[in-house]
């Protein structure tokens, strides 16, 4: 059996640096996954930037205004897992804060607040009960002009999910994927001796370094990416509105109260790999926090802005995800007042307190998703995310 050689790639996608870990059999091998593992991010990117005018998210939002618009499996699938948080949060996750974020892009250009009348017109631009699903047709409706979904909240985590399965279907298990704050891992190195090269430092909330620049193999930097095919997306397609004929079960969100439907989830988790009858390649392993032995397990990650016993948190992880996200490092100071560029969805406001919070989950969407509402929610959104997202761990931090 031939030994197995650590390599590391970085190319900036969805505009963070976005690195790559693996050990493979050869520089070649690795080289020819990470290639597909970039390519596979493109084309999400293609689907889900709201920077580019041309991607599918920013054709919905232009077409979708009170009909039917057909999306690609991908991103209904994660708008679908975007808006059971909402849901289930009230409001602390959304989506559809598109024109308040611009708003705070701005302000942080200007070192000046928002008029009350232009962020009042925004809220009302904004609310993720203005974003309909419909499972049956796999599409969206939006109810009102001018809206502009968002998706830098939970995009990255789903990348990171599919780039790792791109590398597992090239034989390429033992893997890491690091996109900004987020982070996802598949089997662990692959022996003890490289231990001394595995440690991951997640210093603030983007970037990652490893702790030791000597890689067996070689660092090769991937210098090009094959080009995305175009093409080969599928296109929006633009569906009748149902003449006020539908079936209540088709709309989603339910109205006030309501519940999903018994099957949902099934129905909508075969889009999580476009369209394919594939289990999620995540699977939950609990990480740990101490002792040698238990150390050896997995990747090594340190994320020194959070602290335990003094000491930087330092985690063992393999098969799951870790993301990190927080107003401590991206934010504007006016008239005395710091304002995080984490929008609150329900005042429209940046939040004006530290916060950081770290979430541990089976997956890169939820890791990612769950992160970014624990900042809105506080201390008071643990409890209920830990219910809901089994098995999750959290670590969060405020002033």
């Amino acid at each position: 059996m031939r030994s197995l050689q650590r390599f590391e790639y970085s190319q900036l996608r969805m505009g963070v640096e976005t690195r790559i870990v693996v050990y493979a059999p050869d520089e070649s091998i690795a080289l020819h996954a990470c290639r597909s593992a970039y390519s596979r991010i493109s084309a999400l990117e293609e689907k889900m930037s709201d920077y580019r005018n041309d991607s599918e998210l920013m054709q919905v939002c232009e077409r979708a205004v009170g009909r039917w618009v057909k999306v690609s499996p991908e991103l209904f699938y994660v708008l679908w897992r975007a808006q059971r948080l909402a849901q289930q949060t009230e409001g602390a996750f959304d989506i559809t804060v598109g024109p308040l974020v611009a708003l705070w892009r701005e302000a942080r250009r200007t070192q000046r607040l928002p008029d009350s009348h232009i962020l009042a017109e925004a809220r009302a631009r904004s609310g993720w009960r203005r974003l309909q699903l419909s499972l049956p047709r796999r599409a969206v409706r939006l109810q009102t002009e001018g809206m502009r979904l968002d998706l830098g909240g939970i995009a990255k985590g789903y990348a990171c999910d599919q780039a790792l399965r791109a590398l597992r279907k090239h034989g390429l298990s033992r893997a890491l994927v690091q996109m900004g704050g987020d982070l996802v891992v598949g089997d662990p190195p692959p022996s003890l001796r490289f231990l001394s090269s595995t440690l991951i430092r997640v210093h603030g909330l983007g970037s990652l370094s490893i702790g030791s620049p000597a890689f067996s193999g070689g660092n090769s930097p991937l210098h090009k990416v094959p080009p995305v095919n175009g093409g080969n997306r599928e296109e929006s397609k633009v569906l009748p509105v149902n003449g006020g004929n539908r079936k209540k079960s088709e709309w989603f969100p339910p109205q006030a109260g309501g519940t999903y439907r018994r099957g949902d989830e099934t129905l909508v988790e075969k889009y999580a790999f476009a369209s394919e009858n594939e289990p999620t390649l995540c699977t939950p392993v609990s990480p740990s926090t101490g002792g040698t032995e238990n150390r050896q397990a997995g990747w090594q990650i340190e994320v020194p802005a959070l602290r335990q016993n003094g000491q930087p948190l330092v985690l063992s992880l393999q098969r799951c995800a870790l993301s990190t996200s927080g107003s401590t490092e991206q934010y504007v100071e006016i008239e005395g007042t710091r304002y995080a560029h984490i929008v609150d969805p329900r005042t429209g406001l940046g939040l004006a307190h530290l916060v950081l919070a770290s979430v541990r989950a089976p997956d890169g969407i939820t890791a990612d998703s769950l992160a970014t509402a624990l900042c809105v929610m506080g201390e008071s959104g643990v409890a209920l995310l830990k219910r809901l997202y089994r098995p999750i761990e959290v670590w969060l931090q405020q002033a």
